[in-house]
């Protein structure tokens, strides 16, 4: 596998391309994937560490308040919670784990681990126990304690949490410059390779209204445009221009300024090989960015 630079920019794109591809898609039960890691995410912490206030789930799982509601709303209404008076504050509430809920949050790591094959595939076994104990300590490495076991063994758990950590890790420095993650890395994708809208939303694991919103707001602030394919006239190829080009740029020398904690999580050759090993989950499309070259009917033409 060809050596990875681990800049902190690469590392974030990586990882919420990871956590977009492997968690899409449904369990069995017909849960949302990403909705199975939170529920997880908040069962186990709960059963590792007794009863905790709605605030320090949602900081533990890298969840904004309104997101964190829903999810408890859930719970309970599943009776896999129940609220109760903090002893400290009787005007605080915390959540506590039912009987009910122990034994979902043992089923969903099940459930997870068997969906693991199909999602991860491409990782032979030590490999992905590999890039699980990498991004279990990335994860942990943002906290003053360990992951508990039924959490840090679930690689779809520590994909999810690890994405959303990336976004919490690098969206101050990109909202900055006017810009967040999943633009920047669309951008990187599209000045190895201009492609269609369409081929844009399958690399990054996106629907055709999400894909949509964000060209819109590319095309806004003058990164990207849409050039006609002259092999056929009713369809379009996303190019980067020189500002979306420059925004880039910019992003990866800011992130590398302020020395991002998220890349400085690991060692150096930790995170290369952290890279490397998202690099090869993603393969299939990441190799088709890498060697699709734009027809020479566009102007300019870029190469890889």
């Amino acid at each position: 596998m060809a050596a990875v630079e681990p800049n902190p920019l690469l590392l974030g794109s990586l990882l919420r391309l990871a956590r977009q591809a492997a968690c899409k898609g449904a369990l069995e039960d017909g849960t949302p994937v990403g909705k199975a890691c939170r529920h997880l995410g908040a069962l186990g912490l709960l059963e590792s560490s007794g009863p905790c206030s709605q605030a320090e789930l949602s900081e533990y799982l890298a969840v904004n308040r309104s997101v964190m509601v829903k999810l408890i709303d859930d719970l309970e209404a599943a009776r896999a919670v129940v609220r109760d008076r903090c002893p400290n504050d009787r005007r605080s509430y915390a959540l506590a784990l039912s009987s009910r809920g122990r034994r979902r949050a043992h089923d969903l790591a099940g459930a997870l681990g068997e969906r693991e094959e199909l999602a991860c595939g491409r990782l032979e076994s030590p490999e992905r126990r590999r890039l699980c104990r990498l991004l279990a300590r990335l994860a942990e490495s943002r906290r003053a304690e360990p992951l508990p076991e039924l959490l840090a063994g679930s690689l779809l758990f520590v994909l999810f949490l690890s994405g959303e950590l990336a976004e919490q890790a690098v969206g101050p420095v990109l909202r900055r410059l006017g810009t967040d993650l999943r633009e920047v890395t669309a951008l990187s994708l599209l000045i190895k390779s201009p492609c269609s809208q369409r081929i844009l939303g399958s690399w990054l694991s996106i629907g055709p209204a999400t894909t949509v919103e964000l060209v819109d707001s590319l095309e806004s602030l003058g990164a990207l445009k849409r050039a006609r394919k002259l092999s056929d006239r009713r369809s379009y190829l996303l190019e980067v221009t020189a500002r979306g080009e420059r925004l880039a740029r910019r992003a990866e020398a800011a992130l590398e300024a302020g020395g991002d904690a998220l890349a400085a999580a690991l060692a150096p050759g930790e995170r290369a090989e952290l890279a490397g090993l998202l690099v090869k989950l993603l393969l299939p499309p990441l190799e088709r960015a890498g060697s699709r070259r734009a027809p020479a009917a566009t102007s300019p033409a870029r190469g890889v």
